[in-house]
């Protein structure tokens, strides 16, 4: 890769990005377009976020990916938002067009489209097990649910949050069978009776697991975000 002054520059941000594998990815990929492009890791914390997109975008940044925890608080820097973004509250790719700073949400679209063709899944009909009720989540539940998802459960630590997610989802859904629970629940049940399990926590970044492999069965379609 060669850095010079007609590079496109665009990166991710988040906190932390240990574990992101995006830089990676996107860079493979333009070389391998022989594009003259670059994207690179941003470590920003909450407080610092506001003043992070204004830099980007007088810097020159084509456009960036946003992970946790920014993909909710985000969406109050930026100048528009998609429709599909505004529905899940969430963005995790923002676009620098002039003085606008556009954001989307890509994180359904790609969930579905790796769900129906690596994992041979179709959601209707069926029944799913959402861990965590952040954006990631969100965007997912919109999804299952725009798919005709029969049966969602949405368990969060706390648990003030899925209610608040799962209420949202009810609200343009009125046929969907959704629940909003803690993890204190009957976790062993509720995944017996799922037919898809998402992790869209960050539990595992740093080692740990959320669910112990020995509840899964064939059954199952376990995808971890």
């Amino acid at each position: 890769m060669n850095i010079d002054s007609n590079t496109k520059v665009t990166g991710i941000i988040g906190y932390p990005l240990k574990k992101t594998l995006s830089p990676l990815m996107q860079n493979t990929a333009f070389n391998a377009l022989d594009l003259n492009w670059s994207y690179i890791p941003m470590p920003v914390k909450k407080e610092n976020l506001g003043e992070a997109i204004k830099g980007l975008k007088a810097l020159g940044f084509k456009g960036i990916n946003v992970t946790m925890p920014h993909k909710e608080e985000v969406i109050k820097y930026l100048s528009e938002v998609s429709d599909y973004a505004k529905i899940a509250g969430a963005v995790n790719t923002i676009h620098f067009e002039g003085s606008k700073a556009i954001g989307y949400n890509t994180d359904g679209r790609g969930f579905l489209h790796a769900l129906e063709r690596d994992g041979g899944f179709s959601p209707e009909g069926k029944s799913a097990l959402i861990l965590g009720a952040g954006g990631a989540a969100c965007s997912i539940a919109i999804m299952l649910a725009m798919n005709k998802i029969k049966v969602l459960t949405i368990v969060n630590r706390t648990i003030e949050n899925a209610k608040k997610l799962a209420n949202n989802i009810k609200s343009r859904f009125n046929d969907l069978d959704i629940k909003a629970l803690s993890f204190s629940e009957d976790l062993p049940k509720l995944i017996d009776s799922a037919d898809l399990i998402v992790n869209s926590t960050p539990v595992g970044w740093e080692g740990g697991l959320i669910i112990e492999p020995d509840l899964f069965h064939k059954k199952h379609l376990v995808m971890d975000l």
